[in-house]
Order: structure tokens, then sequence, then C-alpha cells
């Protein structure tokens, strides 16, 4: 119950901050994502609009036993989140593992062209790259999308 509390009181507090940070720049109640980089470390929301989702298909590996015919499936799917500038100019950037993406109730690339704020730790993704881990909907809220999942 306690958990269901938090998750509700952290959706609102996203839902709000986001919905005042689209009124405006941004950059009064979220971090724009050019930002995040003087921010490594803090738990924030950033704010930007997405360019392009890339979704990441590990290796496959077979599947079948003695006698079987092999079958070969992706491992897992990992879904990347491009703010504002497209690879290799972005700076920021959203990971979703597969498995918390399976929460999802609508898929991440209708995002592109959309205001969207996501709440985290920012941490460096790369040398040239900061970016947030998304592992719950609530942590992020996309403008006109309504999340829904756990």
């Amino acid at each position: 119950m306690r958990q269901s509390i938090f998750k509700s009181l952290m959706l609102i507090v996203v839902l709000t901050f986001a919905s005042v940070a689209w009124a405006q720049d941004g950059s009064e109640n979220g971090i724009l994502s050019h930002e995040a980089k003087n921010h490594i470390g803090e738990i924030a929301m950033v704010c930007g609009v997405i360019v392009g989702v890339h979704q990441e298909s590990q290796p496959y590996s077979p599947q079948g036993g003695p006698g079987n015919l092999i079958h070969y499936s992706p491992i897992k799917e990992n879904t990347s989140l491009y703010f504002d500038k497209l690879p290799p100019d972005n700076e920021f950037l959203v990971q979703i593992k597969d498995e918390y993406r399976k929460a999802f109730t609508v898929n991440p690339r209708s995002f592109v062209d959309k205001k969207v704020c996501i709440y985290g730790k920012i941490a460096i993704v790369s040398a040239r790259r900061q970016g947030i881990s998304l592992v719950r909907t609530d942590q992020i809220a996309v403008e006109d999308i309504e999340m829904g999942g756990k």
C-alpha cells in the first residue's frame, strides 16, 4: 500500500512539474536536456523533445533441444529515447531496458516530436552523453499521451 501511495505521489509530482515546464521553456521547473551534463549524480527532472527512438535487439539465442528445430529469438530489446538532437550530436538520452519497456501501454515511437519530462538520477552514459534509465512508467510524462502501466 505504501508503495502504491508513493507511486501515485511521484506521478502527481512529475505531471505537475511537466505541465508547468511545457507551459514555459522548462528551465524553471526542470532541467533542459542540454543542461543535464551539469547535474551528473543528481535526481532531477529533465525535459526536452524526443527526436528519435532506437530499439536495439541484443544477440539472438538458440532455443530448442535434441531432435527439435533450432528457433532463434531475441533475448532482449532495449529502447533509447534521444532528446533534442539525433546521434552523434545528442547530449541526453533515456534508456529503457526490455523488462521495464514491457510495462508500457504505448509504443515509445509515438513520443517522437513530443515534449517529454523524465524524472530520475542523471548518470554518464558515454563520454559525450548523459542519461536516465527508466524503470517505471511514472518516471516519464509525455505531452498529450497517457502513459498508464506500472
